[in-house]
């Protein structure tokens, strides 16, 4: 199985520490706040002054076949669902490396399923072309595990 981590990791940590900073004018890091309801969720970025809360993103919002990524978009639900729970945070971001992802965001807030804008502010924040390639080229690879080879031959 392809091990995507490394280059995900490397991507929302370059966003972290470098494209965040340069949007809000302050240092980010990782870390764990608390929910309304007790429990904590770990943040990929977090402002100096708590104020500012992120969940960074690296999914395309369609699937390599061109159908909407569900279960992509699903997961930053559950990411938004936490982030409306942090009650410390006065800014709610969505970082999303991909320009697809962002579309279909924008396209569930327009139809009233996904919070508005003015509750998450989704963003997008493209990759520096190193990072991105790196994070296409595992794509591609655990793509190819998935994906029925074409050149099977058939069965008796």
């Amino acid at each position: 199985m392809a091990d995507t981590s490394k280059a995900h990791t490397a991507a929302e940590k370059h966003v972290v520490q470098h494209v965040l900073p340069e949007l809000f004018g302050q240092t980010f890091s990782p870390a764990k706040l608390k929910l309304t309801w007790g429990g904590y969720f770990a943040y990929d970025g977090v402002s100096a002054d708590h104020s500012i809360i992120v969940c960074v993103s690296t999914s395309e919002g369609v699937t390599s076949s061109g159908n909407y990524a569900t279960a992509k978009v699903m997961k930053l639900a559950k990411d938004v669902l936490m982030m409306l729970h942090t009650p410390v945070a006065q800014l709610r971001v969505l970082a999303l490396t991909e320009k697809s992802m962002l579309e279909a965001v924008e396209r569930m807030q327009a139809l009233g399923r996904f919070p508005p804008p003015s509750e998450i502010k989704a963003i997008h924040t493209p990759l520096m072309p190193e990072l991105q390639r790196d994070v296409e080229a595992v794509r591609v690879h655990a793509r190819a595990e998935v994906t029925p080879s074409t050149n099977l031959k058939a069965s008796q």
